[in-house]
């Protein structure tokens, strides 16, 4: 069957079939159509080629970039490149054609030009009515006037002809004087959101965190109040309430320039406690920060050091949640025979990320054990520095409390102009997750972060505890979320926690017969080393996570020992 490439951008795919290329770009006759700031009309041209590779080719100035470095005209990059352009972020993947694929883009494409057509039925109305009209005053005119008789039309002659000339004068004045319009009433505006004075540049001095509503941060405070709390964007954030005005005006900020944070951790076996507590908590800091700033950007890093397992592991910038969770379900605690680590290994990989210049910038450092002393330690207070002078931040969150670790952790945090601070070993489970919104979101979140936290268990949580409390796992509907682009979090997670090894292993078979979604294989992998993590087993570690049966056959292995 015929190879096809998906172009992915958030929840929207396309299919891109060989010999059919697609114009990118914001206008209303472009194939794919992204209108998001910084995308041009017409921002570039992407074709399939007949050995699976992408032809992308940017049209006129218009900047296209692919691991932060910048495509030139008639670039060839290979399948499942990532473009980056304006503020879009475009997936690729390749596919095998089938006849429901053809289907549905048939569908998607006769579906859009409907709309287009739907969009021109005003005009057509309109225009068909002023025909009717016109027709309508012209029958009018042309028919013959009604002879009035004896006085009556004498006296209705003598009337029109007898008016001075200064009636007449007046009645033409008055003829065209055009009515008074009065000024529309401004629609009310609901009580619980911020008045508009509460946007205006007002002064405020920089955090130490690098990250406050500076004035010209806030100078176009209307529009920001405009973006965030009108209709349209209710949907977002609207599992909120109470939150300071202060922390609004942030989050509107951090809406329209974009919030990009990179984590770094320290994956040896001293962090077994805090990398569960990773685990546990990522998926509420992911879902939570993706209702405040549907645009954020999140990379997760794991390092050890030089004669472990690995030194570095690590995901792409703007990882989606399966994907972050099947990561992070697959880091072990292991290794570290002597106490420093690889710090400066992991800085520099974050400071390598294709960060977009206008985003708030994070880099979080979590460990326990301090760089290597000399050259480790310059080196990553010196990448900490030049990601300080790209308008970013460099936060240390120190487990435990070595007296080397506290040291080195401060004068990192102090150079990426950034806070250090120390997360105990007896601290409660959401200590981690309060502390990361925190530091990701500014000191103006310290007093709303825990109510945030409290609002979002209470509402979705809840709903997860019933389903695992029903224990009910149908394969059905698991099968079909896996197929889906965006599974089905209640699904996957009652399997997670309840499914058992024999019902893992009956299920194998059907899913090699079925097509998973590129996020269904990341659902799986998180839900298998779920699985096995209860069970007491090793994690399964997929190097390219989207070959659907690598993923199956180490599933499968893992159960048979």
């Amino acid at each position: 069957m015929t190879q096809v490439a998906i172009l992915r951008h958030g929840d929207k795919s396309w299919a891109l079939f060989p010999g059919s290329p697609l114009i990118v770009g914001s206008g209303e006759n472009c194939d794919l159509q992204l209108p998001i700031h910084g995308v041009a009309k017409k921002h570039f041209k992407i074709a399939l080629l007949s050995d699976g590779s992408l032809h992308v080719k940017p049209l006129g100035s218009h900047r296209v970039e692919v691991e932060g470095a910048r495509i030139e005209s008639g670039t060839i990059l290979p399948e499942g490149s990532s473009l980056v352009f304006g503020l879009a972020h475009l997936e690729t993947h390749g596919e095998k054609a089938s006849f429901s694929l053809h289907l549905r883009e048939a569908f998607k494409k006769n579906l859009k030009t409907a709309q287009q057509e739907i969009h021109k039925l005003p005009w057509l109305l309109s225009s068909l009515a002023i025909h009717i009209f016109l027709v309508w005053l012209l029958l009018t005119l042309k028919a013959p006037t009604p002879q009035m008789e004896g006085e009556t039309a004498k006296f209705g002659m003598e009337k029109v002809t007898e008016l001075s000339t200064e009636e007449q004068r007046d009645n033409h004045e008055e003829s065209i004087q055009l009515p008074q319009i009065k000024d529309p009433t401004p629609p009310p505006v609901s009580s619980n959101l911020p008045i508009l004075s509460d946007l205006e540049p007002k002064s405020q001095s920089q955090d130490s965190l690098g990250t406050g509503g500076s004035a010209d941060e806030l100078e176009n405070g209307r529009e920001l109040f405009s973006s965030l709390f009108s209709s349209k964007n209710q949907s977002r954030g609207k599992s909120f309430s109470g939150l300071s005005g202060a922390l609004k005006r942030r989050i509107s900020h951090l809406r329209r320039t974009g919030l990009e944070i990179a984590l770094c951790i320290d994956s040896t076996s001293s962090m077994g406690e805090t990398i569960n507590r990773a685990k546990g908590n990522l998926k509420t800091i992911f879902l939570l920060l993706k209702d405040l700033v549907p645009g954020i950007r999140i990379a997760l890093i794991t390092y050890r050091d030089k004669g472990d397992a690995y030194v570095i592991r690590k995901t792409r910038l703007g990882v989606k949640l399966w994907e972050g969770l099947s990561f992070l379900s697959s880091v072990e605690a292991e290794g570290g025979g002597d106490f420093p680590e690889a710090v400066d290994e992991a800085l520099a990989q974050a400071n390598r990320l294709p960060w977009k210049r206008s985003a708030t910038k994070v880099i979080l450092l979590v460990g326990d054990a301090p760089p290597h002393p000399y050259i480790g330690l310059s080196r990553s207070m010196r990448i900490a520095k030049i990601f300080s002078n790209r308008r970013g931040s460099v936060h240390a969150m120190q487990v435990g409390k070595d007296p080397a670790t506290t040291q080195a952790f401060a004068k990192i945090s102090k150079a990426g102009k950034g806070l250090r601070i120390l997360l105990g070993s007896e601290g409660s489970i959401d200590s981690f997750a309060r502390l990361f919104l925190q530091l990701a979101l500014g000191p103006v979140s310290k007093k709303d972060v825990p109510r945030m936290l409290a609002q979002w268990k209470k509402k979705h949580l809840s709903f997860w505890k019933f389903h695992l409390g029903k224990g009910k796992r149908s394969s059905g509907p698991l099968i079909n979320t896996l197929r889906s682009p965006r599974p089905n979090q209640e699904i996957i997670e009652t399997w997670a926690q309840r499914g058992t090894r024999a019902e893992l292993r009956r299920l194998l078979p059907t899913l090699r017969r079925k097509h998973l979604s590129v996020e269904g294989r990341q659902a799986l992998i998180y839900l298998a080393n779920s699985l096995f993590d209860r069970e007491g087993l090793a994690p399964v570690r997929i190097k390219k996570t989207t070959d659907q049966w690598e993923i199956l056959s180490k599933i499968k292995a893992q159960l048979n020992r």
